[in-house]
């Protein structure tokens, strides 16, 4: 996992990557088939990370890296910029 720091709202955001032929989801019981890498966000919560929202990382580059990302619209727990940067950023320099 990578770790973002604290938001905005000061919650501790944390980010993994997702890439072709990775298990994910609950119990990992998916697997990513598609080359398009993906990232998940977690936050920290009881001193252990919790499932937030998955996008794919095209996504976040074109619409999300400059702005940051609402990730949760009802609790409106969000990631900054730099956090979507990173996120991102260490994807890529991952899967090369």
């Amino acid at each position: 996992m990578i770790d973002l720091g604290l938001n905005n709202e000061g919650d501790h955001l944390y980010a993994k990557q997702i890439r072709q032929g990775d298990k994910y989801g609950l119990n990992d019981c998916l697997r990513h088939k598609e080359p398009e890498p993906m990232i998940e966000f977690y936050v920290m919560a009881d001193d252990k990370p919790w499932f937030v929202s998955r996008y794919y990382m095209l996504t976040l580059l074109d619409k999300c890296k400059y702005n940051g990302l609402t990730l949760c619209g009802a609790t409106m727990l969000g990631a900054t910029a730099t956090q979507v940067g990173t996120a991102c950023s260490v994807s890529e320099a991952s899967s090369h």
